[in-house]
């Protein structure tokens, strides 16, 4: 009867010892989980930083086009209205020569503004959300983002397929593209325009 006792002791102090360590493995393993996914993100993050670093060269160049020749036909505009109003008459041909300017500048700030966006979709850090989204609009943002890099390599034809919206996460199906297009921008010789 001793001997069953402490038999059933010792089973029940190693059940007890069991389910202790298997808790504490348990935890263990599920901090390195979310320290694994952390990492991850932190990793997946840092790589589309070096991807906006091999593209900010690029996309300062796009946007300082747009940005030129908007600040040169504000300077237009400036210098035209002051001399403007020291005329008491004002001629058709110069207003619309004003108006072409105008609409000149307001397509440089679209151009700036678009690019801009794009950018940010990029850089937006990926919350892992799947949401329905158009594969075409990807394509063309992720495009207008490293254009700058493919466009003395390449001659671009948009043949875009996709009929219907699909479910992933925006971030990383950019992410996935951007990192296409600038494995085939990098494999073409640069002579090749």
């Amino acid at each position: 009867m001793i001997a069953a006792c402490v038999l059933f002791l010792g089973v029940l102090i190693f059940l007890i010892y069991s389910i202790v360590i298997t808790r504490k493995w348990k935890k263990k393993l599920s901090d390195k989980t979310q320290q694994i996914k952390e990492t991850e993100a932190q990793l997946i993050q840092m790589e589309k930083m070096a991807s906006l670093g091999i593209l900010a060269a690029g996309i300062a160049h796009e946007i300082n086009n747009p940005l030129s020749f908007l600040i040169s036909n504000l300077e237009f505009m400036r210098d035209f209205t002051k001399n403007l109003s020291n005329t008491t008459q004002l001629k058709t041909a110069d207003i619309e020569q004003l108006r072409q300017v105008i609409l000149e500048a307001e397509e440089g700030t679209l151009r700036i503004k678009k690019i801009v966006q794009d950018l940010r979709t990029f850089s937006r850090k990926s919350e892992s959300q799947r949401i329905r989204v158009d594969v075409n609009k990807i394509l063309d943002s992720t495009l207008s983002i490293i254009w700058n890099e493919i466009k003395y390599k390449a001659a671009v034809t948009k043949d875009y397929q996709a009929k219907s919206e699909v479910e992933a996460d925006t971030t990383q199906l950019t992410q996935v593209i951007l990192n296409i297009l600038i494995n085939a921008s990098q494999a073409i010789k640069a002579d090749k325009a």
